[in-house]
């Protein structure tokens, strides 16, 4: 006599009767493709969330530098090196 294992889907939370030789853990297809995406957004926003600075945040000063002329800029290879 053959007892049936009845599993629970970890999306839905239905019990189904396994199809296949291993332990399953969704019910269908469906269930196992949106569990996925389920698992992928809530990651995505995790990292989002955590990666926002705070309120009291301040962002770093960048020095300016001056710009240089034209004529004190200097390349080899122009031969404009002054000696």
């Amino acid at each position: 006599m053959e007892t049936s294992r009845y599993y629970q889907c970890k999306y839905c939370f239905q019990d189904f009767e396994p199809k296949r030789r291993r332990v399953q853990k969704f019910c269908s297809n469906s269930c196992r493709s949106k569990a996925h995406h389920a698992k992928k957004q809530a990651k995505d926003l995790k990292s989002k969330t955590s990666t926002l600075p705070s309120k009291n945040f301040e962002f770093p000063k960048i020095k300016k530098e001056p710009k240089k002329s034209s004529e004190t800029i200097t390349a080899a290879g122009i031969g404009n090196v002054e000696e």
